[in-house]
């Protein structure tokens, strides 16, 4: 809880942003709430339960999207992010369809840094079938893409980006850890990235990519 009152700031020089109480628990229940959404989207690929049942969970679900649809957070970031925290993923981007630990969306994934590379786990379930018994291919590039843009924290450079490929190896199983891994060399205002991910040991997706610093975006 105290990691959700102050954040180190690097997009604001370090300063540090102060969260009020009353928004401490905001977090803290929409935190929960969002792990209990992907669990929702978990058991209704998976459910086999009778028809009266699912009527009636369909009430509940679209009671609760018109008591969460009363009042908007406008903010970008619907007021979640406070700066830059390398220690901390989830938390610095919070909506992340990936890693974001706020988001109602993301797969099981956790990414973090150490050693000067970027290292992860994750488990995709049902809901993210593609062949049989395997993940869909797009997953996979959506978990490639995260792994790569947090390359550039690895290398002290506000990067993005420029261009990646994805090389499938090996289908992504289901409900089995995943291993992440990814790395990078910078030179001037870019750096090389690269990356995999791995099931019992095995590579089951190469990345290549290329990142540039965000101010050749201006």
């Amino acid at each position: 809880m105290d990691a959700l009152r102050r954040v180190a700031c690097g997009a604001c020089g370090g300063g540090g942003v102060t969260v009020t109480p009353e928004e401490v628990a905001r977090r803290a229940a929409l935190l929960t709430l969002a792990e209990a959404t992907r669990r929702l989207s978990d058991v209704v690929a998976t459910t086999a339960v009778p028809p009266p049942v699912l009527a009636a969970a369909e009430a509940n679900v679209r009671g609760a999207i018109a008591a969460l649809d009363a009042a908007h957070q406008e903010d970008r970031y619907s007021a979640l992010m406070d700066g830059v925290d390398y220690s901390d993923p989830s938390r610095t981007l919070p909506l992340s369809p990936i890693i974001g630990a706020y988001s109602p969306v993301r797969p099981e994934v956790e990414m973090w840094l150490e050693g000067g590379r970027v290292h992860g786990r994750a488990v995709l379930s049902r809901k993210h079938t593609g062949p049989p018994e395997s993940a869909h291919g797009g997953v996979g590039a959506l978990i490639a893409d995260q792994l790569i843009a947090l390359v550039g924290w690895t290398l002290d450079m506000r990067a993005v980006t420029k261009s990646m490929a994805v090389r499938y190896r090996k289908s992504l199983p289901l409900f089995e850890e995943l291993t992440l891994a990814a790395w990078g060399e910078s030179a001037d205002d870019r750096a090389a990235a690269h990356g995999t991910i791995s099931a019992r040991g095995v590579v089951c997706i190469e990345i290549e990519a290329e990142l540039v610093n965000i101010s050749r975006l201006r």
